[in-house]
């Protein structure tokens, strides 16, 4: 037994006056003899033996009720065991990501742990929650109670690492004897959850919330298949986490007007397709919708397909049938070519993508002009000639704090090594390619460092780096030099080059990505873009150059729909933003299979279990119980007694 008041007991110590009072009561009799007394004799002895007893049974009662007083004061009570004596620190996550809009036994998962949180959570204790995006430290249950009835789902997805990453600086910061890291989730296999998480620090307590039907229907993706003068194929990919027989109804908008319906049936791979013609031109706030009773936020795939604005392009070349005509072409590219002695010098101020081809020498004032359209936003590719003056080259290259051409090296090399993660890259290959025929170079210029190689040699020495703004071959294209023109990788290396100099917009972004925007207009005083819709109005991450505004989004907007750019209060075009679809694969780790870590069946299971532990058994009622009881004996004993 344990008191809650120990410094109480030393009251004890005052149950010895009721005793010295009661010896004080008890002093001897003195003897008198009487005449003619016999028979009263008797009687007076069985007297005093009667008084004797009844005083030693008040004094004990009293004594008794006393000490019961005394013990409950100081609140006695039973530990249910040695865990109740140990500090506790605990850190509930729980997981709203979408794919917590699955149907459980309770209805959608995350309002069903939801409203577990609420009907179990204790309720006059801090509280330490973690959701996807938020964390609500050491909160008052009232308030957490609060954020729980307002809490909605999120399209940022956690991983394993992540949310212990997170748990680790909470214990850190607030340590304990126990310290547990309580999982609401319905445990995606993309979440990186491992069958035999580190529990050396704190431990781990999972209630499982997965659902009852894995059945679910996603819009997957768009993306504009062909485009003519007259009209656009837009392509639609849709995927099912089950195999389905029926067709499924497929319809794109535009605002409030249906631009067409069709019906897509499932593979075998359980994927489909479906392509909409619609009339070239803009078409904004764009929606593709289904019906499907899963998951609710991949019924919906906003897009805006934009203008095709023009990339003025300039060729500075003496070669009249140069490859790169036929690359830069119309209505993507507006492509002017100056030979080396003829360049226009006001032309070449206008372009946003300049290229270089193998000019043997790069004047001071071409150096100049190129230098100050890097600065605004243009994009410049160098091809060396293998004549090159490489005096003129380099003081070119040292402007620009770019690497450095060095000696002309005549010896076949192979390319051999693409940056697959580049930006140029990043959209042509579905996956990393081996058996490649690499093209080859007769002869190349060394470099004094690498720069930020795109394409390599197998020696890994660069044949096409970057460095800002500018991309430098380290070899000519020719024909004679090399066979890179024939390459399957020269278009898409030189189209996105193209690209990159106008980031033309795409038909729609995803959320949580990091996404630069290219907005065409001439940028004046402090004016800056916004980005809006009907809820919301922000200012984006901007960079302004002479032609142009480049906007940055990635934090920003967390909502998927269709926004308006706004500059000075006008209109200048659409984006739309779709949530992530990894949410949609609905796979599940097994609960039964993990280790380290502990599984209950809801919340309720858990704080059942951590009460049981920590349960504290008071006993101070028992005692003023006991307490009152002799009270009520000693006045008995004093009423009745004789």
């Amino acid at each position: 037994m344990y008191f809650k008041y120990p410094e109480l007991l030393f009251a004890l110590f005052l149950l010895i006056i009721p005793i010295i009072v009661h010896l004080f009561q008890l002093r001897k009799f003195q003897k008198e003899d009487f005449t003619n007394v016999r028979f009263l004799k008797k009687i007076s002895r069985q007297t005093r033996k009667s008084s004797r007893l009844k005083k030693w049974l008040v004094l004990t009662s009293r004594l008794l009720a006393l000490a019961f007083l005394i013990f409950a004061f100081a609140q006695p009570y039973l530990p249910a065991s040695s865990k109740a004596f140990e500090t506790k620190s605990s850190l509930i996550y729980l997981d709203n990501s979408f794919s917590m809009q699955a149907t459980g036994q309770r209805g959608q998962l995350l309002p069903a742990a939801i409203q577990n949180l609420l009907e179990n959570l204790p309720q006059e204790e801090n509280l330490n929650l973690l959701t996807n995006d938020e964390e609500y430290l050491n909160i008052e249950a009232t308030e957490i109670r609060n954020i729980l009835q307002n809490l909605d789902y999120t399209a940022t997805p956690i991983e394993f690492e992540n949310l212990k990453l997170r748990a680790e600086n909470f214990f850190q910061e607030n340590p304990a004897d126990e310290m547990e890291l309580v999982i609401l989730s319905d445990l995606q296999q993309n979440s990186g959850f491992p069958a035999k998480p580190d529990a050396e620090n704190f431990n781990f307590r999972l209630v499982p919330y997965q659902p009852k039907n894995i059945s679910n229907i996603s819009l997957d993706s768009t993306f504009i298949a062909e485009r003519n003068l007259e009209n656009i194929s837009l392509k639609v990919q849709l995927s099912t986490s089950a195999s389905r027989e029926e067709q499924i109804p497929v319809s794109i908008m535009a605002g409030d007007e249906l631009l067409g319906k069709s019906a897509v049936k499932f593979s075998e791979n359980n994927q489909a397709e479906v392509v909409f013609t619609l009339p070239n031109g803009p078409i904004d706030n764009g929606r593709i919708e289904i019906e499907d009773t899963g998951l609710q936020y991949d019924n919906e795939l906003f897009f805006s397909i934009s203008k095709i604005v023009k990339i003025k392009a300039a060729l500075i070349s003496e070669n009249s049938d140069s490859f790169l005509k036929r690359i830069y072409t119309e209505p993507e590219f507006e492509l002017v070519v100056f030979p080396f002695a003829g360049i226009d010098y006001n032309q070449l101020s206008g372009s946003q993508l300049i290229i270089l081809d193998e000019m043997e020498e790069i004047s001071p004032s071409l150096s100049t002009i190129l230098q100050k359209r890097m600065d605004e936003g243009a994009i410049v590719v160098l091809i060396p000639s293998v004549n090159a003056e490489i005096t003129s080259y380099n003081a070119f290259l040292r402007n620009s704090g770019a690497p450095t051409f060095e000696t002309l090296q005549s010896e076949e090399r192979k390319i051999t090594n693409i940056g697959f993660e580049h930006p140029l890259y990043a959209s042509v290959f579905e996956e990393q390619v081996e058996n490649f025929e690499y093209p080859s170079v007769q002869s190349y210029f060394s470099l004094n460092r690498p720069g930020s190689p795109v394409l390599q040699f197998q020696d890994n020495a660069p044949f096409l780096t970057q460095s800002d703004r500018l991309f430098i071959f380290t070899s000519a294209l020719g024909s004679k030099i090399g066979n890179f023109q024939q390459s399957p990788i020269v278009v898409p290396t030189f189209y996105n080059m193209g690209r990159m100099a106008l980031q033309s917009r795409k038909i729609y972004y995803e959320i949580g990505k990091n996404n630069s925007i290219d907005i065409s207009v001439t940028s004046e005083n402090d004016e800056v873009v916004h980005i809006t819709s009907e809820e919301e109005n922000f200012i984006p991450q901007q960079q302004s150059f002479s032609e142009k505004i480049q906007i940055n989004t990635s934090e920003i907007p967390t909502v998927a729909g269709n926004y308006q750019i706004e500059y000075k209060t006008e209109n200048v075009g659409h984006l739309s933003y779709n949530y992530d679809r990894s949410e949609s694969e609905l796979n599940y780790l097994d609960p039964e299979n993990l280790e380290n870590v502990q599984i209950f069946a809801n919340i309720s299971e858990y704080f059942e279990s951590t009460n049981a532990v920590r349960q504290i058994t008071a006993l101070w009622k028992w005692f003023v119980i006991f307490a009152l009881l002799f009270l009520i004996v000693e006045m008995l004993l004093l009423k009745y007694l004789k």
